[in-house]
């Protein structure tokens, strides 16, 4: 992904406030955020700011990604919790304009915080489950049922240990897809993602049944829209 601007533009849309807060800071700190990093430590307003350019930067280019990431780790002191819930609002507010190589970046950085146990990673994590939308077989949103499907199957041992609970709500959400994409038959990707679903949801009930059977009403009715 070569640099560019991470979210589509429109001519008749008022820019979204979490957006320009993120490019704004970009644009202001670009400069700080190329090594070699200054060796001050930022004041809670400047950690801020760097936290959103650090967001920017990295949705806007993969090739600069892991320099971003190494920069904020040397800065948090507050568990990720104000990164993670950039990426959140991302997520609930932005997903939709965000163009394709972005889409990848913000599911890298996921895993990422994934690998920290970041402070609000469930909330993270089950913002993108709400993502996938059922009865949509369209590219991306296939793409993100896969790449979510592969997450938790992938960091399964660190989200059993960090964020178990996130691992119930997985299994409500690919059961529920599961059911829906089972109808549907001759799409090839979509036949990889069944395999997969199908893959956690019987690792779940076998390995983490009580987990498995906190799926109620409670759960049900978070998910509700």
């Amino acid at each position: 992904m070569e640099k560019g601007k991470p979210f589509v533009a429109s001519l008749h849309e008022v820019e979204n406030q979490l957006e320009l807060s993120l490019r704004q800071a970009f644009e202001s700190l670009e400069p700080k955020l190329q090594p070699p990093f200054s060796q001050d430590i930022p004041d809670p307003q400047e950690f801020i700011e760097l936290s959103r350019a650090i967001v920017y930067a990295a949705l806007c280019d993969s090739g600069s990604s892991k320099t971003h990431i190494k920069h904020l780790h040397a800065l948090v002191t507050d568990g990720y919790a104000f990164f993670t819930s950039l990426l959140v609002g991302t997520v609930v507010e932005l997903y939709g304009k965000l163009v394709d190589a972005a889409k990848v970046q913000l599911l890298w950085l996921t895993k990422e915080m994934v690998d920290v146990s970041s402070v609000g990673l469930e909330d993270l994590l089950v913002s993108l489950l709400r993502r996938i939308g059922s009865g949509d077989y369209g590219e991306q949103n296939v793409w993100l049922c896969f790449e979510l499907v592969s997450l938790f199957l992938d960091k399964w041992d660190c989200l059993l240990e960090d964020a178990p609970l996130v691992l119930t709500s997985a299994l409500y959400s690919f059961l529920r897809l599961l059911a829906d994409h089972c109808r549907v038959s001759g799409i090839p990707k979509l036949e990889n993602v069944k395999r997969l679903e199908i893959k956690f949801c019987v690792k779940m009930f076998k390995e983490q049944l009580n987990l498995s059977l906190k799926i109620g009403r409670t759960l049900s009715g978070y998910y509700k829209t």
